[in-house]
C-alpha cells in the first residue's frame, strides 16, 4: 500500500504507517499536514494517509482537527506509537559542542526539561523530526543537533548524543488513518467513533448532548473545542466515543442531531487501545 505521511523517511508517521499497515508499506512523504490532506484527496496512487492528532505529553494538534473537518476524508482507524526522542549530531560531536537544536515544535515541547539543561542554545522549529536529522547530516551542520527518533541515526549517519530525552517516558502519539471513502455503515463492526458538532450559545446546550451520550452508556474519551473561523467566541466540539456492544448508533446520532448543530460523524473504526 502507498500511504501518505507528514515527514521524511525515519519519521514517526512512517513508523505508525508500518505498525498499522505492515512493514512492506510504501510511504509518500509530505512536507506539511495540508500537503498530506491534499495527497490523500487527489493522488490516485495514494491508498490512505496517517496523521498525528494528539500526544500524551504535549496535547492535541488543533489545526489538524480543522483540516480534517474541512476535507472530504473520513477516519478509518487509529494507531498509538511510543515516542522515544534522541538528540542526534554529527559523528564526533559532544553535547558541550551543541549551539542549536532543531526539530518539530511538538518534539521540542516534549523535551522541555532536557533542553533546559543545555545553556545558551538556540531552538529552531522545523517541519519534521526526521527532516531535521537529515538536514544536519546532509549539510554537515557542526554544533547543531536534531531531536528525532533513534532510527534516524542509522539512516543518516548521525550519533545519539543523548537517548530518551523526552520529559515523560510514557510518551505516546495517537495517529489517525484517513481515507477518501465513505464512512462505513453503522451496522459494521466498529467500537469507536469520532464526531464534531456545534451547540447553541445558551445555558445547558452542551449538557443536553452529554446527557444523550451518558444515557446510551457511551464512554466519552475525549472532547476538544475549536474556534469557528470567522465567528466571535463560537466553538466546534470534537469528541471521541467508545460505543457499547449492540448500540443502535444511527438512532443515537439522530438524537444528537436534534440537540446540536452541524453534527457530523468523521469516522467509525476499531479502538486502537
Amino acid at each position: 500500500m502507498n500511504i501518505a505521511i507528514q515527514g521524511v523517511e525515519g519519521c514517526y508517521h512512517q513508523l505508525a504507517a508500518r505498525q498499522y499497515f505492515g512493514s512492506a508499506t510504501e510511504v509518500i512523504p509530505c512536507l506539511t499536514f495540508p500537503d498530506l490532506i491534499d495527497t490523500v484527496e487527489n493522488n490516485p496512487d495514494c491508498d490512505a494517509g496517517v496523521m498525528a492528532i494528539e500526544n500524551s505529553l504535549a496535547g492535541s494538534l488543533l489545526t489538524n482537527y480543522h483540516l480534517l473537518m474541512e476535507s472530504d476524508l473520513a477516519i478509518h482507524g487509529e494507531e498509538y506509537v511510543y515516542i522515544g526522542h534522541h538528540l542526534l549530531g554529527l559523528p564526533g560531536q559532544r553535547i558541550e559542542d551543541i549551539r542549536e537544536v532543531r526539530s518539530h515544535p511538538m518534539a521540542i515541547k516534549q523535551c522541555t526539561d532536557f533542553l533546559r539543561t543545555l545553556n545558551g542554545i538556540k531552538i529552531t522549529e522545523t517541519h519534521d523530526t526526521a527532516l531535521s536529522a537529515k538536514e544536519v547530516a546532509e549539510h554537515t551542520m557542526t554544533n547543531v543537533a536534531a531531536i528525532a527518533g533513534g532510527i534516524c541515526a542509522d539512516l543518516y549517519g548521525l550519533e545519539s548524543l543523548s537517548a530518551n530525552i523526552q520529559t515523560n517516558k510514557q510518551n505516546y502519539t495517537r495517529f489517525l488513518i484517513i481515507k477518501k471513502k465513505t464512512i462505513p455503515q453503522y451496522g459494521m463492526v466498529r467500537d469507536k467513533a469520532s464526531v464534531y458538532f456545534r451547540v447553541a450559545d445558551e445555558p445547558g446546550s452542551l449538557l443536553r448532548v452529554m446527557q444523550i451520550i451518558a444515557e446510551n452508556h457511551i464512554n466519552l474519551t475525549k472532547i476538544q473545542s475549536f474556534p469557528v473561523i470567522g465567528e466571535k467566541w463560537l466553538y466546534y466540539f470534537f469528541a471521541d466515543l467508545i460505543l457499547p456492544e449492540g448500540l443502535d448508533f444511527e438512532e443515537v446520532v439522530r438524537q444528537l442531531k436534534a440537540v446540536s448543530n452541524n453534527f457530523t460523524v468523521m469516522g467509525m473504526y476499531k479502538n486502537g487501545l
